[in-house]
């Protein structure tokens, strides 16, 4: 047998009943609305001239060479479309093996890069795998 004694009835009250209704749901879409005007203004600060220069260097050329006396080589050619000279641009490079499968990596660094112009690049590839082809895999402007 239970002790009805010891029953106590259990009170809920809703949110409109305590009068908190209106104010539990509007902290969310103040703070919804704040970080959409922080990132609105974020993305049209500084954001959008890195992506434009981004957009406007691209890379032409792109070879891996075997040299006469052994030395394994990449060369080519990085091209400024834009209005403004890129003072530094990093290209990431993906090695590849004999079946296509990426075994490595490397960075190429071009300095001072002038507005509508291009400029020839040139790095030994410092590594002993054995390497048939490269490709550009990203290109970071800092």
């Amino acid at each position: 047998m239970r002790d009805s004694s010891l029953e106590v009835p259990l009170q809920i009250k809703s949110a409109r009943e305590n009068g908190n209704y209106r104010s539990a749901f509007q902290i969310p879409w103040r703070l919804l609305l704040l970080s959409f005007i922080g990132v609105f203004v974020l993305t049209i600060s500084g954001c959008s001239e890195k992506e434009s220069a981004l957009n406007q260097v691209h890379v032409q050329d792109l070879r891996y060479r075997l040299l006469r006396g052994g030395a394994r080589i990449i060369t080519g050619k990085l091209v400024n479309d834009g209005e403004k000279p890129v003072p530094v641009v990093q290209i990431d490079v993906s090695l590849f093996d004999g079946n296509n499968r990426r075994i490595s990596s490397m960075f190429v660094t071009v300095l001072d890069i002038e507005a509508r112009s291009n400029k020839s690049f040139r790095k030994v590839i410092d590594s002993d795998l054995p390497i048939h082809g490269a490709r550009v895999r990203s290109i970071i402007v800092p």
